[in-house]
């Protein structure tokens, strides 16, 4: 509100002043003395002329290119020293002042805009052409962001590779779900024909061997809590009777729904519909999940056993959504802060409902990039502990454990939802990650580790490890995936690459070793199950870890032993294609087409540094080999800099753009690819 004038005030109003005097004297504009800050005496304030600043006048051009220049090392700086509080303080210290916020704000923006699409994810279209959301510990984001990458480089090394059957490359911007497609299944129960007790106790008996449930002979009990699948419950008449024996019954066919997915892989095109028909009965006696009059712990654990179901069948995003909705369940029943209702086994069970729910939730959370459902800091229920009468805890327990470093590997080393990046820089934050891996496996029983080369008799410690290396995988993948970027730019241009000389082998020799340790244990499991049919979690590691190695190949690191790891990966997902999965077949097709394209890359460098001078022979280095008619790959422009490409460069000479493109990779370049959120 404007402040009223003092009564002993005079004004002259507008229209009563005086006209100006034609005869004073006119001063020049750039001499006349302005007040920018004056005060009215009336309001008792000190009038107050602000300070003389010398103003100098220069080229518009030229103040166009100083602030570019300006925004470019801010943005460098930035990338640097991530943390805004410590690159502060550094500013002072070197004497120059803090950045101003409307400063800081547009470098941020303008350091983020090239980066905005690893930044923040990718919407990912499926087999329908629907799109989701997907982040950027996603494998599907990953691997999109390999497509570009290869799609830059390869039509240089070889214009046919697309033409060649490279499915691979025309899939930019897809994933490989089947989520829009709904499951052929009748809502209806009278196609369906209940199975006999013994019929469902041989399906229950291999269900649990496999899963490692319940099982004496094993330490780890298991690494997730399946229900109470005791067989002499099993009554195929008792839906009628009480809607919790309808819940119980809907647990047992839920889990023979996947039961029937453990067959081998050439017996599985037999039994996927019938599997889909238990899924079906099962949802029909879980009733409406939404009602809160049906929201009880069985319930949960019906949600759990099919979201297991629905990720082997390959509905990520719906298992996605029945986790959560079995979380939110229990959440509304206030077990997250321990509030159960039992005691002894009853209790426990419970427990072990809401942790299953839990490890599923992280587990999904960083296959997906997304956030999870519950923070760990609203979370207040006891681990689950040894109890008679319930299988050994020990593997929930360590999952549970491992599950809460995924969690901050997604939310804070990717900093989807993250306070830390106020005080912990990227590099501070991917050690930490290691740090609680490293940790998490010596804390582990003595039973259940493996050391070295060593391997378990336990299938689910087997699982578990593979889940810890994959996880060690995701936090070092930017990291190795710009040293692959620098590689390529490097080996094209320069003779002397040399990846002992990376200021982060360790970590990229880690992310390695990671891979060849899952590929290990994933041999003994296959071996270990009696159909050698594998789970779908377990095959992700086994693609993941294979992938790592091909790419590895890249940086001039290629072992026999990778290739022998590769092959196996790759002979896997042949056997599983007999199967009736289309994700097996995608998986397949994949590492096929990422072999030809490594080769055919190597092949190009290796031609490319036989005429860079002063090449120098390194017993490292690896030349694939390849075919003859694959080699269409022109080495002389990338030698000869100065030769300018025409506007139609033919095929085969790299033109200007891609050299530069490649002469962009830095080092730096994985900092945005963990930076979720721009600061």
């Amino acid at each position: 509100m404007r402040r009223a004038s003092s009564s002993s005030a005079t004004s002259t109003p507008t229209s009563h002043r005086l006209p100006v005097n034609s005869r004073r004297h006119r001063v020049a504009p750039e001499q006349r003395r302005r007040v920018a800050t004056a005060q009215c005496s009336n309001s008792s304030r000190e009038c107050i002329y602000p300070p003389v600043v010398e103003k100098v006048t220069i080229p518009k051009d030229e103040l166009d290119q100083l602030r570019a220049k300006c925004a470019q090392l801010e943005r460098c700086l930035e990338q640097l020293v991530p943390d805004d509080t410590h690159r502060q303080a550094l500013m002072s210290q070197s004497g120059a002042g803090p950045m101003s916020a409307a400063s800081s704000t547009t470098a941020t923006l303008d350091a983020s805009d090239d980066a905005d699409t690893d930044n923040e994810g990718r919407v990912l279209r499926d087999s329908a052409g629907v799109g989701r959301f997907h982040g950027a510990t996603s494998g599907a984001t990953f691997l999109d962001l390999l497509k570009e990458f290869i799609t830059a480089v390869f039509p240089i090394a070889d214009p046919d590779l697309e033409q060649r059957g490279m499915t691979f490359l025309s899939s930019l911007g897809h994933y490989q779900t089947f989520d829009s497609q709904p499951l052929m299944i009748d809502n209806t129960s009278q196609s369906f024909w209940p199975p006999q007790k013994t019929e469902m106790a041989m399906m229950m008996a291999n269900l649990r061997y496999l899963i490692q449930d319940g099982s004496g002979d094993f330490i780890s009990g298991g690494i997730y809590y399946w229900g109470d699948l005791d067989i002499s419950l099993y009554d195929p008449t008792s839906e009628c009777v009480s809607y919790p024996s309808a819940q119980r019954l809907a647990l047992f066919y839920a889990a023979s729904a996947i039961a029937c997915q453990l067959e081998s892989p050439s017996a599985q095109r037999h039994s996927t519909q019938h599997g889909e028909s238990f899924f079906a009965e099962a949802r029909r006696l879980l009733g409406n999940p939404l009602d809160p009059a049906l929201c009880n712990i069985s319930g949960a654990t019906v949600l759990a056993v099919m979201s297991i179901y629905l990720v082997e069948m390959n509905r990520r995003d719906t298992a996605y959504i029945y986790v959560t909705l079995g979380m939110h369940i229990l959440t509304t029943r206030g077990v997250h802060r321990g509030w159960i209702e039992g005691e002894g086994a009853e209790a426990e069970c419970c427990k072990r409902v809401f942790w299953t729910l839990y490890v599923l939730d992280r587990w999904l959370s960083v296959l997906m990039g997304r956030p999870p459902t519950l923070m760990d800091e609203a979370i207040k229920l006891a681990l689950p502990c040894d109890t008679p009468g319930l299988p050994s805890a020990a593997g929930l327990e360590a999952h549970v454990k491992l599950a809460r470093i995924a969690g901050y590997i997604v939310c804070h080393t990717y900093r989807i939802s993250s306070s830390e990046h106020y005080t912990l820089g990227t590099t501070e934050r991917i050690e930490k990650a290691m740090r609680s891996l490293a940790s998490w496996s010596n804390d582990l029983p003595p039973a259940m580790r493996i050391v070295g080369d060593q391997v378990s008799n336990d299938r689910a410690c087997c699982e578990l490890h593979m889940a810890a290396g994959q996880l060690t995988i995701i936090v070092v993948r930017p990291i190795f995936f710009s040293a692959i970027k620098e590689a390529v730019a490097e080996r094209f241009a320069s003779p002397n690459w040399n990846l002992e000389a990376h200021p982060r082998v360790t970590q990229i020799r880690s992310c390695c070793d990671a891979a060849r340790r899952n590929l290990r244990l994933g041999r003994f499991v296959r071996s270990s199950t009696p159909s050698h049919k594998l789970m779908s979690h377990i095959l992700h590691y086994i693609f993941n870890a294979a992938v790592t190695l091909l790419l590895n190949q890249l940086l001039v690191d290629s072992l026999e032993s990778d290739r022998a790891d590769i092959l196996f990966a790759t002979d896997c997902f042949k056997t599983e294609t007999q199967g009736d999965s289309n994700y097996v077949r995608d998986c397949a097709g994949v590492l096929s087409q990422l072999t030809m394209v490594v080769d055919q890359c190597n092949l190009s460098m290796n031609q490319a540094q036989l005429l860079l001078p002063g090449r120098q022979t390194s017993t490292a280095f690896h030349v694939p080999q390849v075919q003859a008619q694959s080699e269409s790959y022109h080495v002389g422009f990338i030698v000869r800099h100065s030769e300018q490409p025409l506007d139609d460069t033919p095929q085969g000479v790299m033109p200007m753009e891609l050299i530069n493109s490649m002469a962009a990779w830095r080092p730096d370049d994985f900092f945005q690819l963990y930076n979720n959120n721009p600061m």
